[in-house]
């Protein structure tokens, strides 16, 4: 279903803790940054996460494009390439969040950002994924990386979101909705997300998860930023209070772990190739 702004906050603001996600290709920070918060997280400040594709930007830039109230993660652009690249995640303060780094990639078909959220009413923690397929990558070797990925995630409480560049809407593309099917994820989207004059419209940006049971919302928002549309979905798990113990990290202090860790440590330090002529 497509949706107005208004329509939009009606949504979201049936719970404040509801964990609610956007996805929107930017098409570049730089230029459309201010659109985007503006009109999407400030007038819907419930959303929790905000994700983004084609940031154009390095991580190391991020704290240049701050949204109050929220925190972020990026992944660079492929080093230069100017346009087309960068992956980011915004998820509000009160979210305590892990980047997934071993399912983090960054290559020319296929980029991927990953964190999961650990404060939440749900005992497994809910893991969110943004893609981006560029369209100069080989669709076959993407299919195949995004595979491997797709296997090795949880069972339930997944959610991907992303730019795929692989219409939905044609029948032909089944080769990505197979590998979806078969991995137990199932698309949420099924309008045209992309509008460029001239063009047919498509759906090539799109949210996938493996817990449709969760899911209480799922729809298009009629702001195009660029020639893409963002698209949300609100769920059933809810973040609970940071302030709760049960949600900071548990150490085991021992002596046995403490032993162990000296160990490796010094395993560690006998390996490392010092530098010649470097001074400690």
């Amino acid at each position: 279903k497509r949706h107005s702004l208004d329509d939009l906050s009606n949504v979201i603001t049936k719970s404040n803790k509801q964990i609610s996600i956007m996805f929107n290709n930017i098409d570049g920070v730089t230029s459309n940054f201010d659109t985007v918060t503006t009109e999407l997280m400030l007038k819907n400040e419930n959303f929790s996460v905000l994700a983004l594709a084609e940031t154009n930007l390095d991580a190391c830039n991020k704290n240049l494009f701050n949204i109050e109230g929220f925190q972020s993660t990026y992944q660079s652009k492929i080093n230069g390439k100017h346009k087309g690249s960068g992956l980011a995640i915004y998820l509000k303060e009160s979210l305590l969040f892990n980047t997934l780094e071993s399912f983090n990639q960054c290559s020319p078909n296929l980029e991927s950002l990953f964190i999961s959220i650990n404060n939440t009413n749900n005992k497994i923690p809910i893991t969110i994924g943004v893609l981006y397929r560029p369209p100069s990558g080989d669709e076959h070797i993407f299919i195949s990386e995004l595979n491997v990925i797709l296997q090795k995630l949880p069972l339930n409480n997944v959610y991907l979101c992303g730019d795929l560049n692989i219409d939905l809407l044609k029948r032909s593309q089944n080769r990505l909705e197979d590998i979806l099917y078969s991995n137990g994820f199932a698309p949420l989207i099924s309008i045209a997300t992309h509008h460029k004059p001239g063009c047919t419209p498509s759906c090539i940006d799109n949210i996938f998860t493996n817990s449709t049971d969760c899911v209480t919302y799922s729809g298009v928002c009629d702001i195009i930023s660029g020639h893409h549309c963002p698209i949300f979905c609100t769920t059933l798990t809810e973040w609970t209070s940071s302030d709760d113990e049960s949600n900071l990290p548990k150490y085991d202090f021992n002596e046995s772990n403490m032993i162990k860790f000296e160990n490796e440590f010094t395993n560690y330090l006998v390996n490392i190739n010092y530098f010649e002529g470097a001074i400690f």
